[in-house]
């Protein structure tokens, strides 16, 4: 499976990033383990910057968010 297109810039609009296939699946992976987990302000450069670093490999952002 090839790498899932990652957020432009570290610092994106929540807004933004939940229209980010990357981040997409974070978020979905870590409500499997967290359902209260929930994309906000308050973590929304954190998950960011955890698909950027991990280059959209839909595999390491499962682990990661687990």
């Amino acid at each position: 499976m090839p790498p899932l297109p990652v957020p432009n810039t570290r610092d994106a609009p929540v807004a933004a990033l939940t229209e980010v296939a990357a981040v997409q699946l974070f978020v979905e992976r870590a409500r499997a383990a967290n359902p209260d987990f929930a994309l906000d302000d308050s973590n929304g450069d954190a998950v960011a910057e955890i698909c950027i670093r991990l280059d959209g490999v839909p595999l390491a952002i499962e682990l990661a968010a687990a």
